[in-house]
């Protein structure tokens, strides 16, 4: 039975799950770090964010030097590390900085979630590839605040063991996903594609609907809390 194909769709989960699993619980964090400003508890959310953004562009840097299993295993032990280290956190400053480890290695796992379609995949197969790979990175981002809900409604910090698929993700992608990649099939002519206003446009269209997309999640609990306490 051939395991490479749910083995790279096992990496898509983890992209939007980085920050969807914890932005519910925001309120129950700003309870546990009163003195903290809500910008500061907003942060917890928003600076994995910006490193994804960072560090996305330093994992392809990196395959000049790594191969994309080794810089894959990287990026998963730091996911591990950063999630463990975020719920021993005793500081909301530990707890951002942590979360932040967090980012940087979902920034080196987020490009591969595609690459590696690109590289084992041609034609209809890659087509259908990055349409299930979209599903199983929404269907992550989709359960994650329901299960964090659930399991960290006491404390907080229970919510990262839903991390815990990281590792589930390690070995099943270190086992199932082959060392040496298959030759793409198109070839590489060397030629680059200019930008026009419409790639412009597009890019721009694409930044705004991620600000709303992480701009919601990162309110909501604060905003349910208000009319939750407002008096009547």
């Amino acid at each position: 039975m051939d395991l490479k194909k749910p083995a790279i769709l096992s990496i898509s989960l983890l992209t939007v799950m980085t920050n969807a699993a914890i932005a519910p619980m925001l309120r129950l964090i700003s309870a546990s770090f009163p003195a903290a400003s809500p910008t500061l508890i907003k942060q917890v959310v928003t600076i994995p964010s910006l490193m994804i953004i960072i560090f996305s562009i330093i994992s392809g840097q990196l395959e000049r030097f790594l191969t994309k299993k080794a810089i894959l295993a990287i990026g998963l032990y730091g996911y591990l590390a950063g999630a463990f280290f975020s719920a021993m956190s005793t500081s909301i400053m530990g707890l951002v900085i942590f979360r932040a480890v967090m980012g940087a290695a979902a920034g080196l796992i987020v490009p591969l979630a595609s690459s590696l379609i690109s590289d084992f995949y041609t034609g209809k197969e890659r087509a259908q590839m990055v349409g299930y790979s979209s599903f199983t990175s929404y269907f992550g981002a989709a359960f994650a605040p329901i299960l964090a809900s659930w399991i960290g409604n006491e404390k907080w910090q229970n919510t990262f063991y839903i991390y815990i698929t990281a590792l589930f993700v390690l070995l099943f992608t270190m086992v199932c996903i082959p060392n040496k990649q298959k030759l793409r099939a198109h070839s590489e002519t060397g030629s680059h594609t200019k930008l026009n206003f419409m790639i412009c446009l597009l890019a721009f269209t694409g930044c705004i609907l991620y600000v709303i997309f992480y701009l919601i999640p990162t309110d909501i609990s604060f905003l349910i809390a208000y009319f939750e306490y407002k008096p009547s």
